[in-house]
């Protein structure tokens, strides 16, 4: 048996939160977003930022392929602290948008 999605109103002029998501899904994925308890969001959370370390890490391994490996450790020791201090005090004012 295939449980029925339920039909979600939203305000008129809603516009949904991201360009590559429908206007009939967004309301959708924040209803099951809210049944979620605070374990799994924290898990959610946790996943989202070892993904996005990771990310940069490979992005930074092909950009500098050409230094040693003690020399990459070297550099990304002062990456992680300087992600470590973004994510925890936000971007620095000229980064901003």
């Amino acid at each position: 048996m295939v449980a029925e999605i339920p039909k979600l109103i939203t305000a008129q002029g809603y516009r949904p939160q991201a360009v590559d998501t429908g206007i009939e899904i967004d309301p959708l994925c924040f209803a099951l977003l809210r049944q979620k308890t605070v374990q799994e969001h924290l898990q959610m959370g946790t996943r989202l930022n070892r993904s996005a370390r990771q990310f940069l890490i490979d992005c930074f391994r092909r950009q500098f392929a050409h230094l040693s490996f003690a020399q990459f450790s070297r550099k990304n020791v002062l990456w992680n602290n300087q992600i470590s201090h973004i994510i925890n005090n936000g971007l620095p004012l000229h980064c901003r948008a």
